[in-house]
């Protein structure tokens, strides 16, 4: 049991790093810091980066709209998917000890 509940810990410590890495490479497409279309390994590095977190990203982006502060627009998507994901590591360590 506690081999698994290591086990849980890592793969949502690791998918957490992913959904912040993604969230960074959104900003900065969007910020248009970075080169447009990408270098090939850059592009397949990004390409599993966003099928890994798309999924949960867009059933929340259906549901929670962005707000509009002005002219810009707050995805909370990205933000409530990580708290999500840092309560369950944070129950997952306090059920293995």
């Amino acid at each position: 049991m506690d081999l698994a509940m290591q086990a849980a810990g890592l793969i949502l410590t690791v998918y957490i790093g992913l959904v912040v890495i993604r969230y960074g490479l959104d900003l900065l497409t969007r910020l248009r810091v970075m080169p447009t279309p990408l270098p090939r390994p850059a592009a397949l590095a990004a390409e599993v980066l966003y099928k890994a977190t798309d999924p949960p990203l867009k059933a929340l982006n259906k549901r929670i709209p962005p707000v509009r502060v002005g002219s810009v627009a707050f995805d909370l998507g990205f933000l409530l998917l990580l708290i999500i994901l840092m309560m369950l590591n944070a129950i997952v360590s306090a059920i293995g000890g």
